[in-house]
């Protein structure tokens, strides 16, 4: 497992420090989330535990979730960490023309949710998935929250139609019901 140390290229005042088995993966997927895609800042050997070390480390700087504000603890474990690592890489939105159908509608998914996100009348990303959980409920009961927040999250690999039909009619009415 590897510990990540990321910003947003929109955002480079915002940290992401998470964990993962496949580093490359999960900037691409978090790519996806950003208009202007994300940079890879630095990694560091270590699972969970090290992740809620870093975490815990940085409690009073957290933003929300994951991301913490930059700060001179902070840029001086990420220089410690990247060391003699070269260029940072920066991963870049994908089109969707260049990735599979499966890939795709993983993509539009995501992108609805991020539509309905923003319509949300919460001020948090918490509670504006909340939301439009219970509004997907409301839809269709089949819904769950983990499944709403793998969505948002990128962790899914396949969409099934339903899906994407609510999200759709939800997002065309503007997410309120």
């Amino acid at each position: 497992m590897t510990v990540y140390f990321a910003s947003q290229i929109d955002r480079p005042d915002l940290i992401k420090i998470g964990h993962t088995d496949n580093v490359t993966r999960r900037m691409r997927q978090l790519a996806a989330s950003f208009e202007n895609g994300i940079e890879l800042l630095a990694t560091t050997e270590g699972g969970k535990e090290a992740e809620t070390t870093f975490h815990r480390m940085f409690s009073a700087f957290r933003d929300e979730g994951e991301w913490f504000k930059q700060n001179p603890a902070l840029q001086a474990i990420i220089a410690f960490a990247a060391g003699d690592a070269g260029e940072r890489t920066v991963f870049r939105r994908r089109l969707a023309s260049a990735v599979n159908s499966a890939e795709t509608d993983c993509q539009l998914a995501h992108e609805l949710v991020g539509r309905l996100l923003k319509a949300s009348r919460e001020l948090s990303i918490a509670g504006s998935l909340e939301e439009v959980f219970s509004q997907l409920c409301e839809r269709n009961p089949v819904w769950s929250r983990r499944r709403v927040r793998s969505i948002w999250n990128c962790e899914t690999n396949r969409i099934d139609h339903y899906e994407i039909c609510d999200l759709q009619a939800l997002a065309e009415e503007g997410g309120q019901q």
